[in-house]
C-alpha cells in the first residue's frame, strides 16, 4: 500500500513536471512563430511609437516649422517610426518589396521637411521685403518732405527778394519817396506770403500803401503844388 501511494506521489510530480515542461515549449514555439511572423518587430514598433506620441507635448506629431527642437525631435522620431511601421506590415503580405516602396514613406517625410524649410526661407524672404518696402518708404517720405521744405524755402526767398531790391535802391538820390514807398510796399507784401493767415496784416500794409498816398496828397494841395500832379495809391488788387 505504501509502494502504491509513493508511486502515485511519484507519477503526479511527474505529470506536473510535463505539464510544466509542455508550457515553457508553447511559450517557446509562440515566440519563434512571432519572431518568423515579425509580430515581435510589429509590436516593438507599434510600443515605441506610442511611447514617442506620450513625449508629444503639441496638438499633434506632425512636423512644423515653428517646433522646439526637442518637439521637432519628437516628431521626426514619431514619422519616422510610422515609415518603418508601415513598411514591415506591408512585409508582412509581400515579402519582395521594390526599393522605391520601401522609401515611399520616407520621400513623404524628406517632401515635409524640404516644404518645411523653403517655406522658412519664403518667410524671411517675405519678411526682409517688408521691412525694405518699409525703410523704401520711410526714406521717399524724408525726401518729399525735404524737396517740400526746400521748395518752400526758396519761394520765401523769392517772396524776400522785393526787400533785398528795396533795401539796394534806399540809398538812390534819384529815387523818388513815392517809388521808394512803392518798393517797400511790394516788399512788405512779400513777406507777408511768408507767413500763413496773413490776411490781417496784408490788409494793415495796404492801409499803410493807401494812407501815404493820402498824406502825399494832403501835403501837395496844402502847398499849391499845381505843377507836380497828385499822386495816386495804386490798386491793391493789381500788385503782386
Amino acid at each position: 500500500m505504501f509502494v502504491l501511494l509513493v508511486g502515485c506521489v511519484i507519477l503526479l510530480l511527474i505529470n506536473r513536471r510535463q505539464r510544466r515542461t509542455i508550457d515553457e515549449l508553447k511559450t517557446l514555439l509562440m515566440r519563434v512563430k512571432e519572431d518568423l511572423s515579425g509580430e515581435t518587430l510589429l509590436n516593438h514598433l507599434r510600443a515605441e511609437l506610442d511611447n514617442t506620441t506620450a513625449h508629444c507635448r503639441q496638438q499633434t506629431v506632425a512636423v512644423q516649422a515653428e517646433l522646439t527642437p526637442e518637439d521637432m525631435a519628437v516628431a521626426l522620431r514619431a514619422q519616422a517610426l510610422k515609415a518603418e511601421l508601415a513598411l514591415a506590415e506591408l512585409q508582412q503580405t509581400e515579402p519582395r518589396i521594390p526599393w522605391r516602396q520601401q522609401i515611399e514613406h520616407y520621400l513623404v517625410l524628406a517632401q515635409t521637411v524640404i516644404d518645411m524649410m523653403q517655406a522658412r526661407v519664403d518667410q524671411a524672404t517675405r519678411t526682409l521685403t517688408e521691412v525694405h518696402q518699409e525703410e523704401l518708404a520711410g526714406k521717399a517720405e524724408i525726401i518729399a518732405n525735404l524737396e517740400h521744405e526746400t521748395t518752400a524755402q526758396q519761394q520765401q526767398l523769392a517772396n524776400l527778394k522785393p526787400l533785398r531790391d528795396c533795401l539796394a535802391e534806399a540809398t538812390n538820390p534819384n529815387l523818388s519817396r513815392e517809388d521808394l514807398e512803392f518798393q517797400l510796399h511790394k516788399a512788405l507784401l512779400g513777406l507777408c506770403e511768408n507767413f500763413a493767415d496773413s490776411e490781417n496784416l496784408r490788409e494793415l500794409v495796404y492801409l499803410i500803401h493807401e494812407a501815404f498816398y493820402a498824406a502825399n496828397q494832403a501835403t501837395t494841395e496844402s502847398t499849391g503844388d499845381s505843377t507836380t500832379p497828385a499822386a495816386t495809391a495804386p490798386s491793391p488788387h493789381s500788385e503782386n
